[in-house]
């Protein structure tokens, strides 16, 4: 398992190094028109739809719902996230992402329902097509907590692919 996670850390280093080449190479030729971005969001532990709009040439604010899977435990979200791009401009470049979810989970063991919070900071890469086609990753940390529960304080490594368009 340790060797799976450094090869995955490896190769997402490696891919955002790229793409921020990639974008500082091509900051001319960039459509800096582009203000939104919607996207279809996967991972080995998450399935949703993100909806991003720049606030200006390095603030990007996303939000959309969710669905997270981890072993008898089932949680839909409302994810909200600010990305702050380091290289490039917001969907095309590097970027640091906070984000914060409210998680309804349910055992399906148990049926047993609980409200968390859910906490994750990404380093993440978007890179977008001049016809507005996109697609990006992210990599990061993220915590599951459940007041009251101390014992449901989960924290986890989190890598997500998207696939959108931004216009």
């Amino acid at each position: 398992m340790g060797t799976t996670l450094r090869n995955c850390l490896v190769f997402s280093a490696t891919l955002f190094a790229a793409c921020a080449i990639s974008t500082v190479a091509n900051a001319q030729s960039t459509d800096s028109t582009r203000r939104s971005r919607i996207s279809a969001v996967g991972g080995p532990t998450l399935l949703g739809i993100d909806y991003e709009l720049a606030l200006n040439n390095r603030l990007v604010l996303a939000t959309g719902p969710s669905v997270h899977i981890e072993h008898t435990q089932v949680g839909l979200s409302h994810r909200v996230a600010l990305d702050t791009y380091l290289a490039g401009q917001p969907f095309s470049g590097l970027f640091v992402r906070m984000e914060a979810a409210a998680v309804l989970t349910i055992e399906s063991d148990t049926s047993e329902r609980d409200i968390g919070f859910l906490g994750s900071i990404l380093l993440g890469s978007t890179w977008t097509a001049p016809r507005g086609v996109s697609t990006g990753i992210v990599v990061g940390g993220q915590t599951y907590y459940v007041p009251g529960r101390v014992q449901r304080v989960q924290l986890d490594v989190s890598i997500r692919l998207s696939m959108g368009y931004t216009f």
